[in-house]
């Protein structure tokens, strides 16, 4: 009979496990800041690109004064 002998784990091995939870909780904060940032861009070229239409369409230009309340109405919502 003969007894087959594992070889013992090296003692460093629990390291990797732990720091698994701490590397998975940077990548996923990386990527809902990133998210978060390129949602916010998108939703305010989307607004920007939609006041310029709107603009546009009804012939304002920048010597009009409505031009500029328009296009500083949702700058001034958000600044708060």
């Amino acid at each position: 009979m003969s007894m087959s002998t594992r070889a013992p784990l090296p003692s460093w091995s629990p390291i990797p496990v732990a720091l698994r939870p701490l590397v998975y909780l940077v990548i996923a904060t990386t990527l809902l800041l990133s998210l978060d940032a390129a949602s916010e861009f998108l939703l305010n070229y989307s607004i920007d690109w939609l006041k310029e239409q709107i603009a546009h369409r009804n012939g304002r230009t920048a010597q009009d004064r409505c031009f500029w309340f328009a296009l500083g109405a949702p700058t001034s919502l958000c600044a708060g």
